[in-house]
């Protein structure tokens, strides 16, 4: 390429030869954010040749490098490239003219979401199953995996960003939450949020129909898992024995009941019963006679009858009664 005060040497052998004009023109490349922040690259620049001889296959390739990013990319994005638009045709396309000499073209800057994955944590040591992580994209709709972890004595009660709970919490029975710009480094962790189980406990004190009524002071009525052991408070109940619990702890009665800590479910207990035996004595019968009928034991439960005694010269009045609270019934 000769420029116009160059002088031409002679080497060629025919004695004349055709000279093409030779156009130039300096490419400047910007760069544009797009929706980035922080300092922009300095210019890129390059001059283009066009040979007026040739066709546009003449073009030369502009010669240049495009700067690397320095933008800071916006929230949840990384940098993928720069976009030069239709303006990468043109640099092959170009029919110069004494105004083209210079052309600025702007490389804007291209963002793509950052991906990763999502990982479920159980959040307690004794919590048992998997949960598999799940791919995440930032600012789409992602989706949590549904929980696939159990504990016992606790009920799961969502996802959370943090494992002491003080993030965001997620339903535990809605999986398909929209969590677009959760994480916007493309991954995280969730951690499994647990609510603590009550547990009933329920008396059937079994008094039957028509008999004194049981008395059971301040019976526990609920436990946790964590709870400490306890035992069960047993009743009483006027003219009866108590024989023990049957129900949650076995078919066999019981009189000594604990529900140990770490235990779970509701539990129901029943209270059996043994109605008092009575020896009867009978008072006041000298030089009388009984008939056939004078027990001398009976049962809290079952009713029985005492024939009338008889002594010569006397009318019987009737039986003072004494004693019924005792084993000892005196007549």
């Amino acid at each position: 390429i000769y420029s116009t005060s160059d002088n031409i040497a002679y080497p060629y052998t025919n004695t004349s030869q055709t000279v093409n004009a030779v156009y130039s023109r300096t490419l400047t490349i910007t760069y544009a954010n797009s929706g980035g922040s922080g300092a922009a690259p300095s210019n890129s620049t390059a001059i283009q040749y066009y040979n007026s001889g040739g066709t546009v296959t003449n073009v030369s390739t502009p010669l240049f490098t495009l700067a690397a990013n320095t933008y800071d990319p916006p929230t949840g994005m990384h940098f993928k490239t720069w976009n030069l638009g239709q303006e990468n045709s043109s640099y092959t396309g170009w029919t110069p003219n004494e105004n083209d000499t210079v052309i600025t073209k702007a490389a804007i800057a291209e963002w793509e979401p950052n991906t990763g994955t999502i990982t479920y944590d159980k959040n307690a040591s004794d919590a048992t199953g998997t949960t598999a992580a799940s791919e995440y994209t930032y600012g789409i709709t992602n989706k949590f995996n549904a929980n696939g972890y159990s504990r016992a004595g606790y009920t799961f009660s969502g996802w959370n960003t943090y494992a002491n709970g003080s993030g965001t919490t997620y339903d535990a029975n809605t999986v398909n939450n929209e969590i677009k710009t959760l994480f916007p480094a493309g991954s995280g962790t969730v951690y499994a949020q647990w609510s603590k189980d009550t547990y009933t406990i329920t008396y059937n004190l079994n008094k039957g129909s028509g008999s004194t009524n049981p008395i059971h002071t301040n019976p526990k009525t609920s436990y946790q898992v964590d709870t400490d052991t306890f035992s069960l408070i047993n009743p009483t109940r006027t003219g009866y024995s108590f024989r023990g619990w049957t129900g949650s702890n076995g078919s066999t009665a019981q009189t000594s009941v604990s529900v140990t800590k770490g235990s779970t479910g509701n539990k129901n207990y029943t209270a059996n019963w043994t109605a008092n035996t009575y020896t009867i004595q009978y008072a006041g019968m000298e030089g009388a006679s009984f008939g056939t009928n004078h027990p001398t034991s009976g049962s809290f439960d079952t009713a029985f009858t005492v024939n009338n005694p008889t002594k010569e010269y006397y009318i019987f009045k009737g039986w003072n009664i004494t004693g019924m609270d005792s084993v000892t019934h005196t007549y």
